[in-house]
């Protein structure tokens, strides 16, 4: 079977890890259309028209634009856990309309299950907190230009660019 370009090919279940490789990965998914490396000419940019060395910076600018999208990702990771907690909210209000004569029928073993599922949006917005932090301070980090320069070195030999 044909292997997908790696800029075709989906984003990792659970994400790109957080290390230089991941983010070489996120470069190629974001950038790889647009990038090739040649080990004769070094790093080449597709302008739109042909392949041309990279004299102006072109890869810094993608490997930049790629590492600052974590802290996109880190928005989105938080929105999702903010959401479990709206939902969080929601749910534990029935409880107030159970307790006010809302609804006559309601048991206890109604009332813990409708707990159970509140404590279960908790945890899971806590790992999505968890998770959001860890992005946005592997983003910081990465920015580092040991950080920008590894990943590159390894987007060197990625397929879809090598």
């Amino acid at each position: 079977p044909k292997t997908l370009p790696f800029w075709e090919r989906p984003v990792p279940a659970g994400g790109f890890n957080l290390t230089d490789a991941g983010n070489a990965e996120r470069l190629v998914q974001r950038h790889g259309a647009d990038l090739r490396y040649n080990s004769a000419f070094g790093w080449l940019v597709w302008d739109g028209k042909r392949w041309e060395k990279d004299a102006t910076g072109e890869l810094t600018r993608r490997v930049l634009d790629t590492v600052r999208a974590i802290y996109g990702e880190a928005a989105s990771v938080e929105h999702r856990g903010a959401r479990l907690l709206s939902k969080r909210a929601e749910l534990l209000a029935t409880l107030g309309t159970f307790a006010e004569g809302g609804d006559r029928s309601q048991t206890a073993t109604d009332r813990d299950a409708v707990n159970k599922q509140a404590d279960a949006l908790a945890s899971d917005a806590a790992r999505q907190g968890k998770h959001g932090a860890a992005l946005r301070n592997h983003a910081k980090a990465s920015e580092a230009a040991a950080r920008l320069t590894a990943a590159v070195s390894i987007a060197q030999a990625l397929p879809g660019v090598y």
